[in-house]
């Protein structure tokens, strides 16, 4: 009797590790120009997008989320940014760009360039890069919003894009919802803002 418990407390124990990884439905990959760095995106089954980045073959950045929590319709005619009159969200419920999405292209770039900055400690900069831009769309193609990853030979960069077209005019960010699920215990450093 004490051995069939133990065997259904094991596989409960493993479906339960299962039910805790998203599986994935779709894997894009981008190397560094170098290739000591290789970045992932993925969308899960939830249709939540992913990344994830290693350096020589070893995690960096931990499959961490992409996405934002919108509040509602804002209203056009009410956006002011003088301070006097705040923007209205309109009743229309809040809605999720955080999953539900599915890949509806990608594009692959490179880019490489030297300019001379104005001033600075250095009289030459190479800005070296190739690029990953990925479409999503939810709601039928009525919510669109495009990740445009850029993977350095030092860094990686990634930028939200708004895509015309969308149902909405106007956004109204609620909460964003990037992590940076950092793979060790690292130290970071900052330059402080004073504003």
């Amino acid at each position: 009797m004490k051995l069939r418990n133990l065997i259904y407390v094991l596989a409960g124990l493993a479906l339960a590790s299962c039910a805790t990884k998203p599986s994935i439905v779709q894997t894009e990959t981008l190397a560094s120009p170098d290739g000591s760095l290789t970045m992932s995106f993925t969308l899960d089954a939830k249709g939540t997008p992913r990344y994830a980045l290693e350096c020589d073959g070893k995690d960096v950045v931990l499959p961490s989320q992409l996405g934002f929590e919108m509040r509602g319709t804002v209203k056009a005619e009410v956006l002011t940014y003088d301070g006097k009159r705040p923007g209205k969200v309109d009743a229309a419920e809040p809605y999720s760009l955080h999953d539900g999405f599915t890949v509806t292209g990608v594009e692959r770039d490179s880019f490489d360039e030297v300019w001379e900055p104005v001033w600075g400690e250095e009289s030459q900069i190479r800005n070296h890069y190739n690029e990953l831009l990925v479409h999503l769309s939810k709601d039928e193609g009525q919510r669109l919003l495009d990740i445009r990853f850029r993977l350095f030979d030092d860094g990686l960069g990634l930028r939200y894009e708004f895509p015309g077209g969308q149902k909405d005019s106007y956004l109204c960010i609620k909460e964003e919802l990037t992590q940076f699920a950092i793979a060790d215990d690292a130290t970071c450093w900052w330059i402080p803002g004073d504003y």
